[in-house]
């Protein structure tokens, strides 16, 4: 049979589809899932780590998470709505949370702990891009200290409890702040025991009767954290006690740097750009059945094109 320009086309193009799970499997599946496992480092390194992969027939990445928490927390990472991985914080608070085989996209990446005692801790939110072929690193990562207030109400010159958990011998920053000045604040420090735990004792004498909120942040060798969520309480005549736990918020954290600490870093075998945060999902798995499918369809009008 003689060989045509048409022919030979044809040939070469049932080739191509004939290996699904050959030659071009990898390029093919490998964005179909995400695969998880998580990995607890005793002391997290607070450094830019990672680089580029290079090669290979997959653009997916590695995300790793390197922070600190709260003593043997239990970690969650979300993207999208989507839990990713969860894993328990070391003793120290240090945790470590690997993400494997990420499409390439844009995410914002939420995490937060739960306190052995069952306290949720503020979430933090980063925006980050992944890279295709790329390791991507987020260390320096320090969950804020969750904060309980013991009264709702606190009468003129008595004391107001102020306590949580944070990592263990670090110091505390409590700030109180008047809603209705927002020109005045008043700061405390503390420091949390060998278990991570805070106490300081506020009292109100000279205090102005009104409306306050109080926050907390924290402070571990050359880490910082960002102020937590803010608690309300009130400066008047009788003395409330507190029966509702507030739900801890969401912190928008600039991975560029500028908004929070420079000891949060960011590191991708990419080049660095700016990180606009948009939440998305991730990617939806697509079952084999329907990959052949698709590959067979395109592939029968494909012949009746060429015939």
């Amino acid at each position: 049979m003689k060989m045509t320009f048409k022919r030979v086309i044809f040939a070469l193009i049932l080739v191509f589809f004939a290996l699904p799970t050959g030659v071009f499997a990898s390029s093919i599946t490998a964005t179909s899932s995400i695969i998880v496992s998580a990995i607890v480092n005793a002391s997290p390194v607070v450094e830019f780590i990672g680089g580029g992969g290079g090669g290979g027939g997959t653009e997916n990445s590695i995300a790793i998470f390197r922070g600190l928490a709260y003593p043997n927390a239990d970690i969650y990472l979300f993207a999208g709505g989507n839990l990713l991985n969860h894993a328990k914080a070391n003793p120290d608070a240090s945790f470590e949370l690997y993400v494997y085989n990420i499409p390439p996209d844009s995410y914002k990446f939420e995490i937060y702990g739960i306190t052995t005692q069952g306290d949720r801790g503020v979430t933090l939110a980063l925006p980050i891009n992944i890279y295709r072929n790329s390791n991507n690193v987020v260390s320096g990562i320090f969950l804020p200290p969750t904060i309980h207030l013991d009264k709702s109400e606190v009468a003129y010159g008595d004391i107001l409890i102020v306590s949580g958990q944070t990592v263990p011998n670090s110091k505390v920053d409590i700030l109180i702040e008047p809603s209705f000045d927002p020109g005045i604040t008043f700061s405390r420090q503390t420091n949390s025991n060998n278990a991570g735990q805070y106490k300081y004792f506020f009292s109100t004498l000279g205090i102005s009767q009104g409306n306050y909120f109080s926050r907390s942040k924290s402070t571990k060798d050359d880490m910082w954290s960002v102020y937590g969520n803010s608690n309300f309480f009130k400066i008047r005549e009788r003395n409330i006690f507190a029966t509702i736990i507030p739900s801890p918020g969401i912190i928008d954290v600039d991975i560029g740097g500028a908004t929070t600490t420079d000891k949060l870093k960011y590191e991708s075998g990419a080049p660095r750009g700016n990180y606009p945060g948009k939440l998305e999902s991730i990617q939806i798995p697509i079952p084999d059945w329907l990959l052949f499918l698709i590959t067979t369809a395109s592939a029968i009008i494909l012949i009746v094109i060429f015939l």
